[in-house]
């Protein structure tokens, strides 16, 4: 990933969490995030949410008691519910676009002080300068 800018020092809201969006739907992706949704929640799932951006799992953020709350959905989703390996993605996308978590702030790859960069074609941005965070 890289930070566009520095994100603790954006206007975040106070009162919700915030998560990157990539610039793919859901359903674009059948090679991963399609087949983790399936496998993790089914079909009837998937056919609600397949139409929304791809949420990524690896840059989620807020005020502490708000990521507590997000954290406690998290767990029970993951672990309470069928365990299923490689699902926290998943787990993200469904607790979003099913509004279970909310509400929601995002960061776009475009103008967000975040860029994810595992499904871009060509990176384009709004913003002057980026420094980037070591992705394995």
């Amino acid at each position: 990933m890289f930070f566009q800018t520095n994100p603790f020092l954006e206007n975040w809201s106070k009162t919700s969490i915030a998560v990157t969006k990539e610039s793919w739907l859901i359903r674009q992706d059948n090679k991963y995030n399609v087949k983790w949704i399936l496998r993790k929640f089914g079909k009837k799932v998937l056919s609600a949410i397949q139409h929304q951006s791809i949420l990524n799992g690896g840059t989620i953020f807020g005020p502490t008691q708000f990521m507590i709350e997000f954290l406690k959905e998290m767990t029970h989703v993951l672990f309470d519910n069928k365990y299923v390996r490689v699902s926290d993605q998943a787990s993200l996308n469904y607790l979003v676009h099913t509004d279970i978590i909310k509400p929601v702030a995002f960061s776009d790859n475009i103008s967000g002080p975040i860029m994810t960069l595992a499904w871009e074609n060509q990176i384009k941005t709004k913003r002057k300068c980026c420094f980037c965070v070591a992705s394995v």
